[in-house]
């Protein structure tokens, strides 16, 4: 049987992909975090630390929160996500994400 992933209702997909139903958790933002950071240790060929990834994500987290909680809200509805739809947000490194999706510019 096939993983099913989640995604939430509203806001990045980025942040909130999941493989449980339900609502969106901070926990589920910090592991899209964690996911996305340790591509970017993987693709630069280094060894995968995953402590200090999970603290790089809690930290980013934390200094971010207000950013972060205008893209993805903790507790919005989750809805099921064809498995196509998965792989690229899967692919997505830190800082691929960081340069597309997380940017301020003057007009926000």
């Amino acid at each position: 049987m096939a993983q099913k992933y989640y995604v939430a209702s509203k806001g990045s997909w980025y942040l909130s992909l999941t493989t449980h139903p339900g609502n969106l958790s901070e926990e589920d933002i910090v592991s899209n975090l964690e996911r996305m950071m340790t591509l970017d240790v993987q693709n630069q060929g280094d060894e995968v630390n995953k402590s200090n990834i999970r603290k790089a994500a809690m930290w980013f987290y934390q200094e971010e929160i207000e950013r972060l909680l205008e893209m993805v809200k903790p507790q919005t509805p989750l809805q099921e996500v064809e498995p196509g739809a998965v792989e690229e947000i899967l692919n997505l490194s830190f800082s691929e994400w960081e340069l597309w999706e997380f940017p301020r510019t003057e007009w926000d």
